[in-house]
């Protein structure tokens, strides 16, 4: 066995002998810690036993990996719908938290809006923090995706039909809503404010 001090390495081989070989597909930091690295390149590689008739350098490629903790705050602990996507692997806010090991590099992207299962008048909004690439400083850490819950508010009319036009009947936060606009839903960030105001006369 060689280790990385070790490297390069040269042997002398007689021609058309057999040189036996094989790298480590992951090594670990010594001592150990939540840094370790990947052998990328093993498929390429030539086979692990060669016969050697010219002189020639093999060389294994390695990627950085951390050791990295996703989680969620905000949505329950359990449920099928989609919150994060790593590189190319989804969580859903059932496997979450979640520990493995990620290239360096590799992407990260919470969901911004989460719905509940089924539907309802209820959804959540990612607060912090969006997307991101991980690195050494994520090495050990735990990611969060914060998440308040958004509630279905809808205005309706009724008893007034469209021969009022382009007229007001209702403004909500600022917006006039006629009532070919009416019904009309938004949703709110649980604890804020909605102000609006009906029409009278119309």
């Amino acid at each position: 066995p060689k280790a990385i001090a070790a490297l390069p390495f040269d042997a002398w081989v007689t021609s058309g002998g057999t040189l036996a070989f094989s790298y480590a597909t992951q090594v670990s930091t010594s001592p150990a810690s939540d840094k370790q690295y990947r052998l990328t390149n093993g498929g390429s590689l030539p086979a692990s036993s060669i016969t050697v008739t010219s002189s020639q350098t093999i060389t294994g490629t390695y990627v950085t990996q951390h050791r990295v903790t996703f989680d969620q705050s905000g949505l329950g602990t359990t449920g099928t719908n989609l919150v994060l996507t790593v590189g190319t692997t989804t969580f859903a806010k059932g496997s979450l938290p979640g520990t493995r090991v990620w290239d360096t590099g590799t992407t990260w992207t919470y969901q911004g809006i989460v719905d509940t299962s089924p539907a309802s008048g209820t959804r959540f909004r990612l607060t912090s923090p969006a997307t991101g690439s991980l690195g050494a400083a994520d090495a050990g850490t735990t990611i969060t995706g914060t998440y308040v819950t958004q509630y279905q508010i809808t205005f309706a009319q009724s008893g007034i039909g469209l021969d009022t036009g382009s007229n007001t009947v209702v403004t909500v936060d600022g917006s006039p809503k006629t009532a070919a606009n009416l019904s009309f839903s938004k949703f709110v960030d649980a604890g804020d404010t909605v102000v609006y105001a009906f029409s009278t006369p119309v």
